[in-house]
């Protein structure tokens, strides 16, 4: 959340998005765009064959991007404390969130 420009900050709805995250769900401009980078993360080239439905390389991706959300998302959790946030909480644990890793306002 650190900016050199003061009054910036890192937007917490994105957090909460990019812990959902599902490649599997992304679009693309066409869907020519959508089916090579499928293949780009399963089969490590952009083919234009039909990409398969699920593959350890999109759960690999998924895994790396709600992580790199977690903490600012369990952050989000802990001072929101929305509705049923206890079993968000225990899945951001399971990801190693730390809510002491993400800084907001310099607390």
């Amino acid at each position: 959340e650190v900016s050199a420009r003061e009054g910036v900050f890192f937007p917490l709805s994105v957090s909460k998005i990019g812990v959902r995250v599902d490649i599997r769900e992304a679009t693309a401009s066409c869907d020519n765009d959508r089916v090579s980078i499928l293949n780009f993360i399963a089969h490590g080239s952009a083919s234009r064959a039909h990409p398969p439905e699920h593959h350890a390389k999109y759960d690999e991706l998924n895994t790396f991007v709600h992580t790199v959300f977690s903490s600012a998302e369990l952050y989000r959790l802990a001072t929101e404390q929305p509705q049923g946030c206890v079993d968000q909480v225990r899945d951001l644990l399971r990801l190693r969130a730390n809510v002491n890793s993400f800084v907001r306002n310099g607390n």
